[in-house]
């Protein structure tokens, strides 16, 4: 089933390669495969397209954080995130702050 929903998500972008909404599904749909370095490499690219996409760099820092390992682009992302995103509630703020605490270097 989700390799179907790829391969159309892929078509969509062999026509048209700018087409954000369908790199940002193909990076959700490669995290839930658990192909996390594909899935990245959708939302960076999804970054070029669209920069200061929230969703897409809270989606790059949490792949980074929890499931890449890599603390240095995790904290780098949430920062990102926050300084996009200051209209988040709270609860929110609160959670990414932590994060950022957890993955300083």
């Amino acid at each position: 089933m989700l390799d179907n929903a790829v391969w159309a998500y892929e078509t969509c972008l062999s026509i048209d390669a700018d087409f954000a909404d369908a790199r940002f599904n193909l990076g959700l749909l490669y995290t839930e495969m658990r192909r996390y370095k594909t899935a990245t490499e959708q939302y960076i690219s999804l970054l070029y397209l669209e920069p200061g996409n929230p969703d897409a760099l809270f989606n790059l820092a949490v792949l980074y954080d929890k499931h890449l390992k890599n603390k240095v682009l995790a904290n780098k992302y949430y920062h990102e995130y926050m300084l996009v995103n200051p209209g988040s509630n709270e609860n929110e703020k609160r959670i990414v702050k932590r994060r950022i605490i957890k993955t300083m270097p």
